[in-house]
Parts: structure tokens; sequence; C-alpha cells
């Protein structure tokens, strides 16, 4: 068994769905699209 990566450029990535995370939360009722 092998673990998959969720993302192609880990640090890159994960700064970008953190951004996106708090951007989401910090404002009610803003959709924002995570990357896949």
């Amino acid at each position: 068994m092998t673990l998959q990566t969720a993302f192609t450029l880990p640090v890159q990535d994960a700064q970008q769905s953190f951004r996106r995370l708090l951007k989401a939360m910090s404002e009610p009722g803003v959709i924002v699209a995570l990357h896949h």
C-alpha cells in the first residue's frame, strides 16, 4: 500500500489552500473554490 500525495507542489498548494480557507472563513457568504 502506498500513500498518494494530496498536492502536486506540497508547499505552494498548501499555502494557497490555507489562504482560500482563511478568506472563506473571514468573509461569510463568499464562495471560494479549492484547487483539486
